[in-house]
């Protein structure tokens, strides 16, 4: 009997949505494509991977895109709040901005508005 392999590599905490909750998504995507086996990988160097063995290929390629899909999935939603981060942090540096030039416009023209009166002689 065949056994078909692939291997899929992926960083940082990318795998746990392919791995999900207590391991459903992974099992859930070996009961749907008949995978033998389905498992997060971590080698000396650091490096990370997927191995997916089934006794059909198709089902092996199949289960390799949905787990590339996956792991693009939470690239997108890590990328999607690194940029949330950023726009909250340069709205807070332009919060900030706007209220030093109000701020600044209110000293200029309380300095501009100050009015001396003319000192009246006793002559």
């Amino acid at each position: 009997m065949n056994t078909f392999t692939q291997k899929i590599p992926y960083v940082s905490s990318h795998g746990a949505i392919v791995v999900g909750k207590g391991g459903s998504t992974a099992k859930a995507l070996k009961g749907e494509f008949n995978l033998t086996m389905l498992r997060a990988f971590r080698d000396d160097d650091g490096s990370q991977y997927f191995i997916i063995k089934g006794p059909d290929e198709r089902g092996v390629n199949h289960a390799t895109i949905r787990v590339q899909g996956l792991i693009m999935t939470s690239m997108m939603r890590k990328e999607q709040s690194q940029i949330e981060e950023l726009d909250t942090e340069r709205c807070s540096h332009e919060e900030t901005r706007d209220q030093l030039t109000c701020y600044k416009q209110r000293v200029l023209h309380k300095k501009s508005s100050v009015t001396f009166k003319p000192i009246k002689s006793n002559n």
